[in-house]
């Protein structure tokens, strides 16, 4: 079926802007309960985190080195948002200690589904009409998964095509459906981008290669509910992507719940290598999160001890619902931290000017938080009190309540599309 035209005023809130939570008060009792067992089942110890030193923060607290075509500037990014005063060297950590408290006061004593809709508030929105030129190249029409998820021009991976363009598939342009997201004096720099299509496969492992990826964080299964979420691209044993091979080096034992591990060595024409480990999660429900409060935080702090101080490429389906989630945590962290953010969503509309929609349904938003002050008790910023486990009290409930409509919404919606696809007659060749 031939593709709608591409509109850049498209707004995307594709993960997660049907989930009206105006029916949150029919949900049964009974389906809670069950959550609720389901919900025990959720590990019980977090995973050891060294609490080393902070890093020397930044005097220019507001500024992101903007992105030029290198593989280094890409991994910079660009201002936006508005951070509070800087710190003094004497009492910066006085400072942030304060501002976090200050928002962990503000955050548990909230009404948690009045608090998250400020993720769709116009102030922190996505801009509404923004360069993709790259993207709406005819010859680039094949490797973009949706037509209403956009890659921005100004902060998209390049392709440098340093070993020619041979291969399969369309014209190999420069383009691949990704974007850097990242605040300078990160140790890990992130590429958000969709789940790889037939025809973008070779450009995944190119990218890859070419930013010598440490670690590839795959939010979703391939196939959801009887829909291509993401095409395969990993190898078996060994395969030839374009001029790269791709070997399968073996598993790597984890306790991360749901999640395989594995290791593959890319190698490129003129004998040059690199190896990353793949995190396959298969326990992320579209629109929604893990039913472990700690998982994301046990998530990250694995993907990043393996990567070390290497890129990160994190996909789901689109590239911005689970994948904005898990990325922000570290974003918003380190942005409240080393910059004295007092607001995690101006450090969403951070991220979101990186890469277009990042972060999309409020449950997603919520549970990004729940994370965000595990982490802040973990390392000494906020006790471990009776606020706590009041606002645990508040998150579970609420997630509870919000799996149930969310799922019987996402199950309804893909039995219509395969109702819809069985009424649709065989066609011709599309112009």
């Amino acid at each position: 079926m031939k593709k709608q035209k591409r509109r850049s005023k498209t707004l995307i809130l594709s993960e997660g802007k049907n989930q009206d939570t105006k029916e949150m008060s029919n949900v049964k009792n009974t389906k809670n309960q069950k959550l609720s067992k389901d919900s025990r089942n959720c590990v019980k110890s977090q995973t050891s985190q060294q609490k080393g030193s902070l890093e020397k923060r930044r005097k220019d607290s507001n500024r992101i080195v903007k992105k030029s075509g290198s593989a280094e500037s890409q991994k910079s990014t660009i201002t936006a948002g508005v951070c509070s005063n800087p710190l003094n060297e004497n009492n910066k950590d006085k400072v942030v200690k304060k501002n976090i408290q200050e928002w962990y006061e503000s955050f548990w004593s909230s009404d948690l589904k009045e608090y998250a809709k400020i993720l769709r508030s116009p102030k922190y929105l996505s801009e509404k009409d923004p360069d993709i030129e790259a993207q709406n190249d005819e010859a680039n029409d094949k490797k973009s998964r949706y037509d209403d998820v956009l890659a921005l021009d100004r902060s998209r991976v390049v392709l440098k095509r340093t070993y020619s363009n041979s291969g399969s598939g369309p014209k190999k342009t420069d383009f691949i459906h990704a974007n850097w997201v990242s605040q300078e004096s990160m140790n890990n720099k992130y590429i958000l981008c969709q789940g790889p299509t037939a025809e973008s496969i070779e450009d995944m492992w190119e990218m890859i290669f070419q930013e010598d990826v440490g670690a590839i964080v795959q939010l979703c299964n391939f196939i959801e509910l009887g829909e291509i979420k993401c095409n395969n691209y990993l190898p078996k044993t060994e395969e030839t992507y374009g001029v790269f091979k791709v070997t399968f080096s073996g598993d790597v034992k984890t306790d991360l719940d749901g999640t395989l591990v594995r290791e593959y060595e890319v190698i490129a024409p003129d004998g040059k290598k690199t190896k990353t480990t793949h995190f396959l999660v298969q326990n992320w429900p579209d629109h929604l999160v893990p039913k472990c409060h700690l998982f994301l935080i046990q998530l990250l702090a694995e993907t990043k001890r393996i990567a070390k101080n290497r890129v990160i490429v994190t996909h789901c389906s689109a590239g911005i619902g689970r994948s904005g989630t898990y990325a922000a945590l570290d974003y918003i962290y380190h942005g409240m931290v080393e910059r004295n953010f007092s607001e995690p969503m101006e450090l969403i509309k951070e991220m979101r000017y990186q890469r277009h929609g990042a972060v999309q349904s409020y449950v997603q938003y919520l549970y990004c938080l729940v994370s965000l002050v595990e982490m802040f008790i973990q390392n000494g910023y906020i006790n471990k009190d009776d606020r706590y486990y009041k606002l645990m009290d508040k998150y579970k409930v609420y997630y509870r309540k919000m799996y149930i409509i969310i799922d019987r919404k996402t199950r309804q919606k893909a039995e219509k599309k395969k109702k819809d696809k069985k009424r649709t007659p065989p066609r011709g060749n599309d112009d």
